[in-house]
């Protein structure tokens, strides 16, 4: 299906804008989107409507409409205060306002056929019957309302962005860098539950190119630890992206003992200037210092890297020494030993996911209703049990309670790909992308949920977006280069990834050699074979795809059956989703 949208012919079934010789893709939720706007075009298409049709049953919060909008404005060039193409109507919805063409020819019909008729009606006995003068009088009187009314009247727009950048020390004393890192988490934290802004964080120091793909209504929020008289400040700055105008600020007292009033201060003074409706606890329950422990620890385990979880772990457990019932702390440690089903600990922990089991039934008895709880008990659903649909229940009550919380978003996505929903999952990779964009191991989680959903080109984007971020995603890359047959790029990329990530050795130099020249000479099978050999046998899975790559289908159902009980949960929920282990159990269907 072809149809028209002022300039760009929107081509439904490949899902791209096209203008003379540009030609841009979108994803097929934002097309669905601007379909339904077509077909109502001039009609007010309320947000209800569109998740209706479009996301159908799939409990979904307003701010996936919002994100295909957005999409579908920065695809359309289209400006959201001065609207060419999808106007928003506050408290009602969406409407197309120019569809190009095929409504020129309708207005000319009606000129043609209809002019009979209406010079019957009403207009014609206006014209008969009312001095010209008064209808000159009348409409000078009209011109005069619209000039006021656009005077006085601001033009609607989507929700107000709101970029968090990280706060900054500015004190020049390393002893209060945990306290920064504390004050960014726990702000992220209160504004995650808004439904009222697209929360973006924004982790290094934002230029105009930085801003060029997000809409007008967007404002930046700059934290800061300064010198006071009497000790450190912490200020806070909102700027409007568009006029660089400061529309409010505050300077706080702050200290390890007194952080929690200080931000829930400075939060109720930002909400009363954007109009948000944000839940805020004034009062810390816990210890100053446990409480700032608890929110350093969260810092360090949004970077998800294996160092900083270890030491995110190390607070978290010294806050429940201090403190036994912060069940939130308890429910961070839970999230820490099940990612990756409990990679980063089983060297060091002998059950990991026995712990992770035994810190959820103790946050459930602490805080049975909280957020956090609902998270980690989709996560272990998730990962440990492979009991995708349980993860989902959970998952849906936790993005609508919070509908900016990246963690939540990229386990939605993970959760909705393991039941073959690959295009909701790509959706909700990119709103969690939207969340924190800059963010290098959310790309990654991006590559994964693509390549899923076999969409390789856009695969190896996300992950050279991920390297610009400084995170190599040569091992993302050869599974996708693999999977789609570019064997040659994707053994390079393999051998890229051990040589960083491997001390180098004559052996292994001499390895890396015979994988290329067997790809140089055709034959990547044994190329595959050899990478497969080096990979350590705790990465099982890595090992066994490398394996289905070289069509060693026996040896890599071999790594498989000798993963610990959780990564077979964890095969068995996704084996038949991803591309390369498919080739596996095709070969073992066709053989039982």
């Amino acid at each position: 299906m072809k149809f028209k949208v002022g300039d760009w012919t929107a081509i439904a079934t490949t899902n791209e804008l096209a203008k003379g010789q540009e030609c841009v893709r979108i994803e097929a939720r934002a097309m669905d989107v601007l379909k339904l706007l077509y077909e109502n075009r001039g009609a007010v298409v309320s947000k209800s409507e569109l998740i209706d049709t479009v996301w159908k049953l799939q409990v979904v919060s307003d701010h996936s409409i919002t994100v295909a909008i957005s999409n579908l404005r920065r695809a359309l060039n289209d400006d959201p205060k001065n609207p060419k193409y999808i106007e928003t109507i506050p408290k009602r919805g969406y409407r197309l306002l120019d569809t190009g063409p095929e409504r020129d020819d309708v207005d000319n019909a009606l000129a043609q056929h209809g002019a009979p008729e209406t010079e019957k009606g009403v207009p014609f006995l206006i014209k008969q019957h009312v001095p010209k003068w008064l209808m000159a009088f009348v409409v000078l009187c009209l011109m005069a309302l619209v000039v006021w009314v656009n005077s006085v009247y601001e033009a609607p727009t989507d929700s107000p962005q709101l970029f968090v950048l990280d706060t900054e020390n500015a004190t020049s004393d390393p002893v209060l860098d945990p306290l920064a890192a504390t004050i960014t988490e726990l702000t992220l934290d209160t504004l995650s539950q808004s439904e009222d802004i697209q929360l973006v964080r924004w982790r290094y120091e934002p230029d105009d190119k930085a801003f060029l793909n997000y809409n007008d209504n967007a404002w930046i929020l700059t934290p800061k630890l300064v010198v006071g008289e009497r000790g450190p400040l912490l200020t806070m700055q909102l700027k409007s992206h568009m006029t660089n105008r400061i529309q409010w600020s505050t300077t706080q007292s702050v200290s390890l003992r007194h952080f929690r009033l200080a931000e829930a201060t400075a939060m109720k003074g930002l909400a009363a200037a954007l109009g948000l409706t944000v839940s805020i606890n004034q009062q810390p329950r816990f210890s100053a210092l446990a409480e700032e422990m608890y929110w350093r620890a969260r810092y360090l385990w949004s970077l998800r890297q294996r160092d900083p979880a270890i030491r995110a772990q190390q607070l978290l457990l010294e806050v429940l020494e201090i403190e036994p019932s912060f069940a939130r702390a308890h429910t961070a440690l839970a999230d820490l030993y099940i990612y990756k089903t409990g990679g980063f600990f089983y060297d060091a922990e002998v059950d990991p996911l026995a712990k992770a089991k035994w810190h959820i039934e103790q946050a459930e008895l602490l805080s049975p209703a909280s957020i956090d709880l609902f998270l980690a008990k989709a996560h272990y659903a998730l990962f440990v049990n492979g009991e995708a649909q349980e993860a989902l229940a959970s998952l849906i009550r936790v993005v609508e309670l919070a509908p900016n919380n990246v963690i939540a978003w990229v386990s939605y996505a993970n959760a909705l790909a393991s039941v073959g929903k690959m295009e909701d999952a790509v959706e909700a990779i990119t709103i969690a992308q939207s969340v924190d964009p800059m963010d290098p191991a959310l790309r990654l989680d991006k590559v994964w949920i693509l390549f899923l959903a076999e969409r390789y080109d856009e695969a190896i984007v996300a992950a050279d977006d991920a390297t610009d971020l400084g995170m190599s995603g040569d091992l993302y890359r050869g599974l996708v280069w693999g999977a789609s047959g570019q064997y040659q790029k994707s053994v390079e990329a393999w051998v890229k990834h051990f040589k960083s990530t491997t001390p180098a050795s004559v052996q292994l130099a001499a390895r890396y050699k015979s994988a290329l020249e067997a790809v140089n000479n055709g034959g990547h099978a044994a190329a595959y074979s050899i990478l497969g050999e080096l990979v350590s046998p705790s990465s099982a899975i890595i090992k066994a795809m490398l394996y289905s790559l070289a069509a060693d289908y026996e040896q890599a159902h071999a790594v498989l059956e000798q993963t610990k009980t959780a990564e077979k949960n964890w095969v068995k929920l996704w084996a038949h989703r991803v591309p390369v282990l498919r080739r596996m159990y095709g070969y073992n269907a066709s053989t039982e």
